[in-house]
């Protein structure tokens, strides 16, 4: 049976829904995050490194952005049978799984996109003074932006789920 705890509005937080959808994003990003590694590696030599580096991060980045609606529909087909509770607990926990995923899919991306660009930097990812923006400022507004994309994938990840009436993969319709 799965784990959850019982909140004051009658929907029950399935933890362990929530934990192996994110456990899935997490695999996805890895994916996407060494395939972003391996071609800033294999084509970012020569002259104009820095800028091709760059665009080709962008390039990754973006898709990675913009795929998450589409993960989240087959995270959400793949994990909807599996949900205790009625269809809106299902839904709801969906949406929540959905949107932390997306974040920790995002972060883990960023962060082997970022390991690529230190790598080709001048200096092989040692530190440099100056330039960037990161104090809270900086960090307030990535914190924003990560709130603001989770919102659409917490929305298609509970609407299929919804949409399936709980079933989900390996069910027939009865």
């Amino acid at each position: 049976m799965s784990a959850g705890n019982q909140s004051t509005s009658g929907i029950v937080l399935d933890t362990s829904l929530i934990f192996r959808s994110v456990r899935y994003y997490v695999i996805v990003g890895v994916g996407l995050g060494l395939l972003g590694l391996i071609l800033l590696l294999q084509f970012s030599g020569g002259g104009g490194t820095a800028i091709f580096g760059s665009i080709l991060s962008l390039i990754v980045l973006c898709f990675a952005v913009l795929s998450g609606p589409v993960i989240a529909s087959f995270i959400a087909y793949a994990t909807a049978k599996n949900g205790i509770g009625d269809i809106r607990t299902r839904s709801v926990n969906s949406g929540i799984a959905n949107g932390i995923g997306f974040a920790v899919f995002g972060i883990v991306v960023a962060v082997l996109l970022f390991i690529g660009l230190a790598l080709l930097a001048p200096g092989g990812g040692e530190a440099s003074a100056g330039g960037g923006s990161t104090g809270p400022t900086g960090i307030g507004n990535l914190i924003t932006l990560i709130v603001l994309m989770m919102i659409p994938n917490s929305l298609v990840g509970g609407a299929i789920t919804f949409f399936l009436e709980g079933r989900g993969a390996n069910t027939p319709r009865s």
